[in-house]
């Protein structure tokens, strides 16, 4: 199956992307059916994206899915190639619909619908944009005291999270009779990095910059029965410090990660009892070694980050994780397999010349609503402070000044008939 790249992505890291299906868009998508791609940027836009993928692809394609027996423990994924697809080309695809250029740096983007997107940065505020105005202007929903890092959407109680550096996490009411009303405001001890809610919506779990995961029980809240937030700390919950997280929405499990090249798997059940990582409760609660590569000759390993975690929207065991390694692998969190890997992607034009290699961290994943297609954002994510390709670096030395070498790229590859072994 052909695996795409977005043809007009920005030079500049990516804060974050977010995608939705689209119905009865004519006037955005030029067509009925489809889906919007959101992403905002470190230049200070907001872009938005028709992916424009053919949706019958997936019926005429030689793609074969090969699975991998090997152990989801080991740390060495380079040593198993079966699962591998190396040389995949990526053409590209794609229209920009709209880009905004804004005032502030948006770290976190969330659709609501189509019409509807919260955006949360460098401003101490989040911002939403109506998608049927003319002028998709960001207004004000609510303000925060610092930076907002992340944004998680409760559908079906329509409440949006919005988590800042300040420790602070505001509940705000979106549905069209009370839109921007607080709910309420939980004050934690570190700074929110990453967020979730579970598949129930009765838990809001949060990870802060002490690594602590913070469980705060969103029904309790909305009855009234305690006075206070009903937070549950759990200290120390991964040894160094925290990137993302992500809720199965099928069953009581999340996925958090690390900059250690370490997934943990657990639920919030065990995380309540203590029972992290226990031997005696083993069943969706263990961590694993991942995005690290091995060097025998010097005997040396390098560990990563593990910038993104993603559960699949259909089958509940299939776990996606992206690393500062430019790898993209998926999971069986059950068999406790390796299914599939993929790294340095190779994008060509239509006659399948090389335009070059990307192999720039993946900062973000999300799957495609529709079409089996796993979405990675790949820019600079600043994990050894702010580098330049050295094409801009001789650029900049020579005082050129033609347009920097574009070093992030929104990337589609094709997981069609990736299925759990189990």
């Amino acid at each position: 199956m052909q695996s795409y790249f977005l043809s007009e992505c920005p030079e500049e890291p990516i804060g974050s992307i977010d995608v939705i299906k689209s119905s009865n868009r004519q006037d955005i998508l030029g067509q009925n059916e489809g889906c919007l791609l959101a992403l905002t940027c470190w230049n200070k836009s907001v872009k938005f994206y028709d992916p424009q993928i053919p949706y019958g692809a997936s019926l005429n394609d030689n793609f074969k899915y090969g699975s991998s027996n090997d152990p989801i423990e080991r740390s060495d994924e380079s040593q198993n190639a079966s699962a591998s697809v190396q040389n995949t080309k990526y053409i590209s695809t794609g229209k920009c619909l709209q880009s905004l250029q804004c005032e502030n740096i948006y770290l976190a983007c969330k659709f609501k619908n189509d019409s509807t997107i919260f955006l949360g940065g460098f401003n101490e505020a989040v911002d939403f944009i109506n998608l049927q105005d003319s002028f998709y202007s960001p207004r004000k929903l609510v303000g925060h005291l610092a930076p907002v890092r992340c944004l998680s959407l409760l559908e079906n109680s329509s409440i949006l999270a919005s988590g800042d550096w300040n420790g602070d996490v505001l509940l705000t009411c979106v549905n069209e009779g009370s839109f921007g009303s607080q709910i309420s405001k939980i004050s934690l001890t570190g700074k929110v990095f990453c967020m979730d809610y579970s598949f129930n919506e009765e838990w809001l779990l949060v990870g802060d910059s002490l690594k602590n995961m913070n469980l705060i029980n969103l029904r309790k809240l909305s009855s009234g029965i305690e006075a206070t937030t009903p937070t549950e700390v759990v200290p120390n919950f991964m040894k160094y410090q925290l990137r993302n997280i992500c809720a199965n929405k099928h069953k009581d499990v999340f996925a958090t990660s690390s900059i250690e090249g370490r997934v943990q798997i657990t639920s919030v059940e065990k995380a309540l009892k203590g029972e992290v990582n226990s031997k005696e409760s083993p069943k969706d609660n263990y961590a694993f070694k991942c995005h690290r590569t091995k060097d025998n000759s010097m005997m040396t390993e390098t560990i990563y980050p593990v910038n993104s975690v993603c559960f699949h929207p259909q089958f509940a065991n299939v776990l996606a994780t992206g690393g500062s390694d430019a790898s993209v692998f998926l999971w069986d969190t059950s068999a406790k397999k390796r299914l599939w890997r993929n790294s340095n992607f190779q994008l060509v034009d239509s006659d399948k010349n090389l335009i070059r290699v990307c192999n720039e961290s993946i900062s973000s994943l999300k799957f495609h609503p529709t079409l089996p297609y796993l979405i990675s954002s790949c820019c600079d994510t600043f994990d050894q402070s702010c580098r330049l390709s050295s094409e801009t670096r001789d650029q900049a030395n020579d005082g050129s000044n033609s347009t920097p070498v574009q070093r992030s790229s929104i990337i589609f590859h094709s997981v069609h008939g990736v299925k759990p072994l189990e």
